[in-house]
């Protein structure tokens, strides 16, 4: 029973105003410390929704320097290939032989292994410039305009349609060499 503060009378039931402000008290302070636990939650939420994006975007990323570092090696494995003088031909087994080479076995480069003649399999020699062969060899100089006939009518071969005669060489042939030559200019004509 709690007696009344005002009229002293006993009431059954009735709670004491102190234990009813301590009650609401430590009701209030849980509801604050509530609120102020869903604000660290929805915070920590938001760091860790970023974090997940900053790690898939670092996955990305990652996947993409690997891309390139495997572009980088295999444009330096062209590269060695291609400096190496190789006929085109050869550009699928040179790069199938070198790429099932074990590491241990395989030199520094590309270029250093096609540099070794003697080494090479007969797969991949066949395709490389011979030492005195074509690459080897100084272009051949070109002929002169004094070397060239002063006709360009008759300077090749009016039955080769491969060679067709300008404008300006038929205007100038004769009435005799157009009706010689008549059959194989039309071929040429399209």
């Amino acid at each position: 029973m709690t007696k009344c503060a005002s009229c002293g009378t006993d009431n059954a039931g009735w709670v004491p105003k102190d234990r009813l402000d301590t009650v609401a008290e430590q009701r209030r302070a849980a509801v604050e410390a509530s609120e102020a636990m869903s604000a660290q939650v929805a915070e920590m939420t938001g760091q860790l929704k970023a974090a997940t994006e900053a790690g898939a975007t670092a996955a990305v990323l990652q996947g993409e320097v690997e891309r390139l570092k495997g572009l980088e090696q295999s444009w330096g494995t062209e590269k060695g290939i291609l400096s190496a003088g190789l006929e085109p031909a050869g550009l699928s087994i040179v790069r199938m032989l070198w790429d099932s080479m074990a590491e241990a076995d395989r030199p520094d480069t590309v270029a250093s292994w096609l540099s070794d003649r003697a080494a090479l399999p007969k797969a991949v020699s066949v395709y490389l410039p011979t030492e005195g062969g074509p690459a080897a060899t100084a272009p051949a100089a070109e002929p002169t305009a004094a070397a060239l006939p002063l006709s360009s009518a008759t300077a090749r071969d009016p039955g080769d349609p491969s060679q067709p005669l300008s404008a300006d060489a038929i205007r100038t042939m004769s009435l005799a060499e157009y009706r010689e030559h008549r059959d194989a200019l039309l071929k040429t004509v399209v």
